[in-house]
């Protein structure tokens, strides 16, 4: 199953933030969509990076921690450290890169362009999904009720 396929069902929908923007703001928007990464986007448009529920985990335990006197850009995973995939790839191919290199978030591209983002639950769910009705297509053989009559 292609990237593409998994965006069309679930839906494209990036959450963003800038990076000028508090972590304060950041975190209250994670909660409020009950998601774990946001793209971070300049105000002209041009992605500058991520930032996801661990990178504000790491920063946590720092000594003063004040959400509201950080912004995202000091805490984010920067554009060039930043891993995506494109619409093409494989869904296993995405799943091996995001084991590989430990992250659960990873944007998925169209040229460049954002065409959506995908998260290890979104995997996980399509991969059920697809073998749930490989197993149903697999009791109805047995049973008989895909045969045909000759």
């Amino acid at each position: 199953m292609s990237v593409s396929s998994v965006l069309k069902s679930k839906g494209n929908n990036v959450f963003k933030i800038a990076p000028d923007d508090s972590l304060s703001d950041c975190i209250t928007l994670l909660n409020q969509e009950r998601i774990g990464a946001l793209l971070v986007v300049e105000r002209d448009g041009r992605i500058s990076g991520i930032i996801s529920e661990r990178d504000i985990l790491r920063i946590a335990g720092s000594k003063p921690f004040k959400p509201t006197h950080i912004v995202v850009k000091d805490v984010m995973t920067p554009v060039a450290r930043l891993i995506t995939a494109t619409l093409d790839e494989s869904l296993q191919e995405i799943m091996e890169r995001m084991t590989m290199n430990r992250i659960r978030h990873i944007p998925i591209m169209d040229g460049d362009q954002i065409a959506g983002m995908i998260s290890i639950g979104d995997v996980v769910k399509t991969l059920l999904m697809l073998k749930e009705e490989e197993n149903e297509h697999m009791k109805n053989y047995i049973s008989g009720r895909n045969a045909v009559n000759l």
